[in-house]
């Protein structure tokens, strides 16, 4: 309860130790100790912080400085293309809509700066806003040795009436494939559905996924 107000108070503790917690049993735990070194060890992560862009030995995130959303992800491993180019909206960009008539803004005042910048992990930030969001901040994380990619969206909503806000991921995949957890159960939409019942909005539990058949992509929401 402390920890926000120490700013203003506690500026010597304001530090966080990041590291990647490896091989940790799926039903258990693993303990890990803090060991007081003469030398800080020698570290190469590969991590690459550029003005509209991160990489790691995973991916390379290009970001479109117009909405701040991504326009590109390429899968090193896979040399694919995992951002569709032809969608009307970039990769986490926000969709403000209006519900009477379904007009969408897109958001306005982009700036994207550096974040993180170490040898486990590192980010881009971008701060923008939209009708009905005074204020968006997007931090796009990037780690050494995870094949993960974190979408850390905050939103400040105001009470503008008749407004939905929306995040857009507009995966690059043929021939799609999807299913998405529920309650209690994994649902493949239109494919498990009783005809007639709901397609218009889901409700995913912890993840939902979009495959080809020989590659997928996960979206799983903290």
């Amino acid at each position: 309860a402390r920890r926000p107000d120490k700013p203003s108070r506690c500026r010597g503790e304001l530090f966080e130790i990041v590291f990647i917690a490896g091989d940790v049993p799926s039903v258990g735990y693993k303990t890990f100790r803090i060991v007081v070194k003469d030398k800080a060890p020698a570290s190469e992560s590969g991590l690459l912080v550029g003005e509209r862009s991160l990489e790691n030995r995973f991916f390379k995130i290009t970001f479109d400085p117009k909405t701040g959303g991504v326009a590109s992800i390429v899968d090193k491993e896979s040399s694919k293309e995992l951002v569709d180019g032809e969608a009307p909206h970039k990769l986490n960009q926000l969709v403000a809509r209006w519900v009477p008539d379904y007009r969408q803004e897109s958001p306005r005042n982009v700036t994207i700066r550096k974040g993180l910048a170490g040898p486990v992990t590192a980010s881009l930030i971008v701060k923008s806003e939209a009708t009905g969001c005074p204020q968006l901040t997007q931090e796009i994380v990037l780690y050494s040795d995870l094949k993960r990619i974190d979408f850390n969206n905050r939103i400040l909503k105001d009470c503008t009436p008749h407004m939905e806000l929306y995040f857009a991921f507009p995966f690059r995949v043929d021939q799609p494939k999807f299913c998405f957890e529920a309650s209690n159960s994994v649902i493949r939409p239109f494919v498990d559905q009783f005809p007639g019942s709901n397609s218009h909005y889901y409700s995913a539990q912890h993840w939902a996924d979009v495959s080809d058949g020989a590659n997928s992509i996960t979206l799983s929401p903290i």
